[in-house]
This record gives structure tokens, sequence and C-alpha cells, in this order.
């Protein structure tokens, strides 16, 4: 488990970077893992499990 919240939160990082060089202050940027909770697809197969594996994004005003 330490070694997914390690590889979540460097996938975060770099996410954070890119968005960063578009001039989104990297404060308002909060991580939040939900992959397990609320999963697109089925964690059963591979294709699933990298799927379930994004990032998403809500931008607020």
């Amino acid at each position: 488990m330490i070694r997914k919240k390690e590889a979540l939160k460097a996938h975060f990082i770099e996410v954070k970077e890119l968005i960063n060089k578009y001039g989104v202050i990297a404060s308002q940027l909060t991580p939040e893992g939900v992959a397990e909770i609320c999963p697109v697809a089925t964690n059963q197969t591979e294709e699933g499990k990298a799927f379930n594996r994004r990032v998403v994004m809500v931008l607020k005003k």
C-alpha cells in the first residue's frame, strides 16, 4: 500500500508541474485519490486497473 501511495503522489506531482507550466498556481491544486472508492472500470483486469489510474480535474471559478 505504501508503494501505491508513493506512486500516486509522484503521478500527482508530475501532473501538477505540467499544469503549472500553463499558468495554474500549484497551491490551487489538491490531490485526492478516489480510484479505489470510485473506479470507472473493473479492477479485476490489468486494462481496468490501468484505466482507473487517471487524473480528473474539477475547475472552479
